[in-house]
């Protein structure tokens, strides 16, 4: 997902030429940095405020 992000970001502000393949692929490097360790820290704390919000059967 972030790949798809960064790609659509890095279009739209720098536009599509010779140069976009290697903005993209820093754009999703850095993108990938912040959002993979981001998951793991935010998943477990929705999953705590789920389980107090979702009703089990």
């Amino acid at each position: 997902m972030s790949c798809i992000v960064s790609g659509l970001a890095t279009a739209l502000g720098a536009g599509i030429d010779g140069a976009f393949p290697l903005l993209w692929l820093r754009a999703w490097v850095a993108s990938w940095a912040i959002a993979f360790p981001s998951v793991l820290l935010v998943a477990p704390l929705v999953r705590r405020i789920l389980a107090r919000v979702v009703v089990r059967d």
